[in-house]
Formats: structure tokens, sequence, C-alpha cells
């Protein structure tokens, strides 16, 4: 055990002596014999702040020095797995990067470092680190994983199941990193209830981009981002998340629990949308006539409306209209608010099970089973790789 303490414990008998000119410097962490100091975390710190141009993307110390530590091991792992990097790999690793974050066009590591006060070396080791951990995750991980006709089989068997799903509306806007700048106001107008279109207007010159999604499932996302979602209040923001190419925030709209075997069903309805005004009215004259699936159309049409027939996946529509329907009696009118100024009134008329899958169906199926197959096994494997080393934090 000393051996492994003594590195650390040495460039501390270096520090020591430095007096005031030192003073600011400490120790953060040792990996085997790496140390990490202050000065590292803050050029770390110094580098996102340039790079994704906001403070989510530096996020704290420890954050950013548990990355530091973690590009050490892989450095390590890679030593002892006899991996490699080419100058070249980690000029065209820089050069997509720099494209995605929208930064440094044209230049080189140290051209784009020296041109913004950035410490070439520290940007270079994260570089080396994601050409490290794809390589491991290409020879140790992917060519295990594979996704078996009885999983899907599996995932049909549960979709058709009374398990209970969580079932969402949301309202989302991603921010590419080159618009950094802008999250902190795009975060703030989502927060207060600004409207998508205003923002999406707003902020086109930044390429952020909006979206309202409906009755989207929560297993659908990553880990991380469904349990804050699973946590959260409606009208709750959730991010910045950091994906490949930009950060993402949700609003939570709505959340409600279906069974899995009613969402994945297919349903068939007559519905009608009047003026927010008159729907009270409406809703209680067809009430009060007995209407039924079978005379919704010709009751509907001498009031006036033109009524619609609906065949439609459950899954596909927004949360609250999936718990309404699957809570619904046979002709009763269902009363939905669009927020538009207008109302639809709903009469559920058949439900049917959702049929043969298509091969599209079941490739997205196996896509979202290997891609949770890889997440666990690449989270798994970092692990194990952390438990092969000595780190000790200060």
């Amino acid at each position: 055990m000393m051996s492994r303490w003594f590195p650390w414990l040495c460039f501390l008998c270096l520090v020591i002596p430095c007096g005031k000119g030192c003073a600011s410097v400490k120790i953060e962490a040792v990996v085997d014999d790496k140390v990490l100091t202050s000065l590292d975390v803050d050029r770390r710190e110094h580098a996102n702040g340039f790079f994704y141009k906001t403070a989510y993307a530096e996020g704290n110390r420890r954050e950013v020095l548990g990355l530091l530590i973690d590009e050490v091991i892989l450095e390590l792992e890679a030593k002892q797995l006899g991996i490699t990097v080419e100058k070249q790999e980690v000029a065209q690793e820089v050069e997509r990067l720099f494209s995605v974050l929208g930064v440094c066009s044209g230049l080189s590591l140290d051209e784009c470092a020296a041109g913004n006060g950035l410490d070439a070396a520290s940007i270079e080791s994260h570089v080396r680190s994601r050409v490290i951990w794809s390589k491991i995750l290409s020879t140790r991980v992917a060519p295990f994983l594979s996704v078996a006709d009885e999983e899907v089989s599996q995932y049909v068997a549960e979709a058709k199941s009374d398990a209970l799903e969580t079932v969402l509306d949301l309202e989302q806007v991603f921010v590419p990193f080159r618009a950094g700048a802008v999250l902190d106001s795009v975060a703030s107008e989502l927060h207060k209830g600004v409207e998508l279109t205003k923002i999406a207007e707003r902020y086109r010159e930044h390429g952020v981009y909006v979206d309202r999604t409906m009755g989207a499932s929560a297993v659908g996302f990553v880990h991380d981002v469904k349990v804050s979602l699973l946590r959260a209040k409606e009208g709750s923001i959730i991010g910045p998340v950091r994906i490949d190419k930009g950060h993402l925030l949700l609003k939570l709209l709505s959340k409600v629990r279906v069974k899995k075997r009613f969402m994945n069903s297919v349903v068939s309805m007559k519905q009608l949308s009047v003026p927010v005004k008159e729907a009270g009215s409406i809703l209680d004259d067809l009430r009060v006539r007995g209407v039924g699936c079978s005379s919704f159309a010709d009751v509907v049409k001498t009031l006036g409306f033109e009524p619609g027939d609906v065949v439609v996946r459950v899954r596909d529509l927004s949360s609250k209209l999936q718990l309404m329907l699957e809570g619904a009696k046979p002709d009763q009118v269902l009363r939905s608010d669009s927020g538009d100024g207008r109302v639809d009134l709903i009469m559920l008329c058949g439900i049917s099970e959702g049929g043969e899958l298509t091969a599209d169906e079941i490739a997205r199926i196996k896509h979202a089973a290997y891609t949770n197959k890889l997440v666990v096994a690449s989270t798994r494997l970092m692990e194990n790789m952390r438990k092969r080393h000595f780190i000790k934090r200060f």
C-alpha cells in the first residue's frame, strides 16, 4: 500500500516548499501514480466554459475532477490493453468535436488553444480519452451484445400486459452547443411559460429547435432523465441534459399512468370539434338525446356540425386523453380541451389489439433494446475499471 501512496507523497514534498507562489495549487486527487491538481481542474473548467459557452457545461468541480480521473483511468487501461492512439485519430476527433461545438473551424487543436487562452494538453487528454473509450467499447462490449427474437417476443408480451406505464406530455427545446450563450435565456423563457413558437422564432438564428411531444413513454428516456421525469411535478423543467450535439430542456406538461395493454391498442372513435364557448351546451344536448356510436353522426349533423371518424393507436394520443379513454364507458361522450380555443367531444366506439408488428417496429424494438444493453454494459465496464486502480480524492 505504501508504494501506491508514494508518488503523491513525493509530489506533496515538492509543492509545500514552493511558498507563497504555489499556495493556491492543491492536490485534488491521485490515480495510481498520476497526480491531479487544482490547476488541472481550473484548466478543464476554463475549456468547458469556452467550448460550451454556458455555466451549465462546466459542472461543479467535483464533476470535473471525476471526468479527469476517468480520463487517467482510460489511459492506464489503454496501456494495459495495448491500445494506441495515433495523431491522425486525435486530429480527426478534434475536427469532429469542433464541428459539433461550432468553434475553431479549420483550426488544429494547438491553434484553437493558443488563440483562445486554453490549455492544449488538457484538451488533448479529453480527446484521447474519447478515442480510447470508443476503441474499448468496440472491442470489449459491442461484439458481445445482441438482441434475440425471444427478447422481442418478451417485449411484445409485456406490452400486452396490465402492467402500468407512465405516459408524458412534454415541451422539448434543443439548444446546440454553439448556442450555449443563450441556454440560460431559453431555460428562463420555457420556465415562464413562453410559447414554443415564440422561443423558436426568437432563437432561430442560433439553431434552437422546439417540439411538443404527446403521449411519450417514460421508458424511452435514458435512466437519469427518466428518474427526473418520474419525480417531477407538472410544470417542472428537467435539464439542461447534455446530448450528442447540444443541450436538451424538457418541460413536463402532463403525467399519467396507463395500462400497457390499453396504451398499445387501437381505438375507433367519433369526434366533434367545437368552439369552447359552445362546448357545454352541445355536450348537454348530446347527453340528453342519449346519442351513441350508431347515432352520433346523424345527431351531430342536425346540430350543424360535421363529425369525424378516427382510428388511432392509443399511444399516439396525449397522456390525458389516454387516461380518459381508458376509463370511458360505451357510448359515453367525453370532453377534451385542445387549448386552442376549441374543444373535442369524443366517443369511444371500439378497442382492438394493435395487430402484428411491422418490420420497422421490430427494428425499433431491437435498436432500443440494444442501446439499453450498451448503456448498461458500458456503465458496468467503467465501474469495474475504476475498481482496478487506486483512487484518492482530497
